[in-house]
């Protein structure tokens, strides 16, 4: 039986976090150019570059274990070396990992870093879009978990009725939604907890305004450079300005920042939003830092770069 969030102790309590993370894990390329290319045939010299482990479920259940929970992450995977590497990097990390061999093998993404920070995806290989789910496979991590986040993938969905059934707090990352898109209305349906981005919805905060009527507990968007926003039923809307950043880091990733959310607003006391989002802007900061994306090799020199506050970054 899950814990209700709001009977959660909390930073003094010893009992670690349980979070339940379903999706995606990907193996992924990163390479750094001065500028983006013209779309003409040419020979490229990039400055640098690093492979890790990337996409949103892993992002997050790194980040959560890192500040203390016990995160288990379900996600498909392929047999072979990307996946291998997935495995040990989640072992590095402390990570339970329940991984589902995908037959079309993990995927992998080779994202182009321009000197701005803008970036450019190309997805090589993208895995099963659907796949059979064993839903049972995680029952027991399901039964002692304080919250679920769910990737808003094809092959999460078997999950969703059972994590309604369990009452559990189920966190969804709509990412760039753009209100309209009906990929993303199942998911919206079952979760009590939303973060999203408003690159691509204008009327975002009618948007927020609507899930938490209709019963959302929490609901975060986030506006790059311009900071975020908050809204829960006792606290009304809570603006954050973003932090400014003297480090030099490496913000690679399109919601890399808000994967340090779910965790740090549960060790707080949700009835004040805005104590719960300040701090963890400035503790998002250091995120990249920490897992070691602020730096990368090239020519036997270390390399640095500065940080850019993207549009689905705080």
């Amino acid at each position: 039986m899950a814990v209700p969030v709001s009977s959660l102790p909390m930073t003094n309590d010893p009992r670690p976090l349980k979070a339940l993370i379903l999706g995606s894990v990907a193996w992924n390329t990163m390479v750094y150019v001065d500028a983006f290319p013209d779309p003409q045939p040419q020979t490229l010299f990039a400055r640098g570059s690093n492979e890790t482990v990337g996409s949103s479920g892993a992002g997050k259940a790194m980040n959560l274990r890192s500040l203390g929970a016990d995160a288990t992450l379900w996600a498909l995977v392929g047999d072979d070396d990307a996946g291998h590497r997935v495995r040990r990097a989640m072992e590095r990390r402390g990570v339970a990992f329940i991984g589902v061999t995908d037959p079309e093998g993990t995927s992998h993404h080779i994202n182009l870093m321009d000197d701005a920070g803008e970036r450019i995806s190309i997805l090589a290989r993208t895995g099963s879009d659907r796949h059979p789910v064993d839903v049972e496979s995680v029952f027991e991590a399901a039964a002692t978990a304080d919250l679920a986040s769910v990737t808003i993938t094809n092959h999460c969905r078997p999950f969703l009725p059972m994590l309604r059934d369990s009452g559990m707090p189920i966190w969804v990352d709509l990412q760039d939604y753009d209100g309209i898109n009906p990929h993303h209305d199942e998911f919206i349906e079952a979760a009590d907890h939303f973060l999203m981005s408003s690159v691509a919805m204008p009327d975002w905060r009618e948007f927020l305004e609507r899930c938490v009527t209709s019963g959302a507990r929490v609901a975060i968007c986030t506006h790059g450079v311009d900071g975020a926003s908050g809204l829960t039923a006792a606290d009304g809307w809570v603006d954050i300005p973003a932090v400014p950043v003297s480090n030099v880091v490496d913000t690679n990733g399109p919601d890399s920042l808000r994967r340090w959310t779910p965790g740090p607003l549960l060790q707080l006391p949700l009835s004040s939003l805005q104590t719960s989002l300040r701090p963890r802007c400035a503790v998002a900061r250091e995120g990249s830092e920490w897992f070691g994306y602020r730096s990368f090799r090239h020519g036997g020199h270390l390399c640095r770069r500065r940080v850019r506050s993207g549009h689905r970054t705080l």
